[in-house]
């Protein structure tokens, strides 16, 4: 498969459907943001009382949910698989300056995001030091891929050869995990995110966890051809299900690092490659090629949109949109953003 520079024209031998995923994981970030759902009233609810709710809140519940809790799952995702068509090769070896500049790429553009969340959120009448650094050191998305690709590349690869093992060893590895995740989950009942002491460990533990799943489903591709990964996501949200329903209410689930939660994840995101895989082949390369376009661009997108949509909602929703309305900064967003990922890729390759 290639990548797509103009609508539906292939101009690489690079393999698509990656950038693909990251574009849809993109666009459910811009709706986590810029929707502006509250859903902190559903907080502590079982799957009972959740069911009795109004159906326009229970969709918009459900899609907030997962808009905000598969993107960045999404992406740790992606990045299993990048690491996996990397490094399962065996003898083949990144250059660490070239992983120590993508860290340092990735950090800066995690401090300059967070600079403007903090102008956002404190305003700059508020803006002190303690705010400042607080909002400086959150685990922004961006810090755990940089941290994440760090661990997996000096450690799991270097010293583990992880990446060069079989299919067996990778499953067991997921498995053994899985399983220490279900006894914390006994350990910090209120999980370990809610414990400032441990919440960069839980995050890093996340990102590590969520890329090791996507190692998983890819080396299963390749060595089990599809057969293999299209029964395994029913298969999964069955299992997450009973999680949900038999261990804990299902958003406290999602948020606290709950097992089920990578099993919904990585149903949703082989779900989501087959919707790719199939907007591709039935005729709809034009959307396809706009998500690829969005996914070659997202680490740049990624501090583009928040800037783009704060500016939105500055001077032209505050002053002049009824907040019940808002929600459309969404659509807003999303089209400006497809807009500059389409003219950039055209930029890279000298299409005009």
């Amino acid at each position: 498969m290639t990548a797509t520079s103009r609508i539906g024209e292939p101009v690489s031998g690079r393999d698509d459907r990656w950038d693909a995923l990251r574009g849809l994981a993109l666009l459910l970030m811009i709706l986590t943001h810029f929707l502006y759902i509250d859903t902190r009233r559903y907080d502590g609810l079982a799957v009972d009382a959740l069911l009795t709710t109004d159906f326009f809140s229970l969709v918009t519940l459900s899609v907030n949910t997962v808009a905000s809790y598969m993107a960045p799952f999404l992406f740790l995702f992606i990045t299993g698989i990048i690491l996996e068509l990397k490094y399962h090769v065996p003898g083949r070896i990144m250059p660490a300056a070239k992983i120590i500049r993508r860290t340092v790429l990735l950090v800066g553009l995690a401090l300059a995001t967070n600079l403007l969340l903090a102008l956002h959120h404190l305003g700059r009448e508020n803006l002190h030091w303690a705010q400042l650094r607080s909002h400086l050191l959150d685990p922004n998305i961006l810090v755990v891929i940089a941290m994440t690709y760090l661990v997996c590349e000096f450690g799991l690869q270097k010293y583990l050869r992880y990446y060069t093992q079989g299919l067996a060893v990778k499953i067991g590895t997921v498995a053994i995990l899985g399983l220490a995740y279900l006894m914390l989950n006994r350990l910090f009942p209120a999980g370990p995110g809610d414990d400032v002491r441990l919440r960069w460990l839980a995050v890093l533990a996340d990102g590590i966890y969520c890329s090791l799943l996507g190692s998983v489903y890819y080396a299963w591709q390749r060595d089990r051809k599809l057969w293999g990964a299209f029964w395994i996501a029913p298969l999964l949200f069955v299992l997450a299900l009973l999680l949900l329903v038999g261990l804990r209410p299902p958003l406290e689930a999602v948020k606290q690092y709950q097992l089920a939660y990578y099993l919904i994840g990585t149903a949703i995101a082989i779900t989501g490659i087959y919707l790719l895989d199939w907007l591709k082949t039935a005729g709809f390369l034009r959307v396809y090629a706009q998500l690829v376009s969005l996914g070659r661009v997202s680490l740049e997108l990624y501090l583009v949109h928040f800037a783009v949509g704060y500016l939105l909602e500055w001077f032209i929703l505050n002053p002049f949109i009824p907040r019940a309305w808002w929600g459309i900064n969404a659509l807003f967003v999303a089209i400006i953003s497809l807009t500059y990922s389409t003219r950039r890729l055209r930029g890279r390759t000298g299409h005009g």
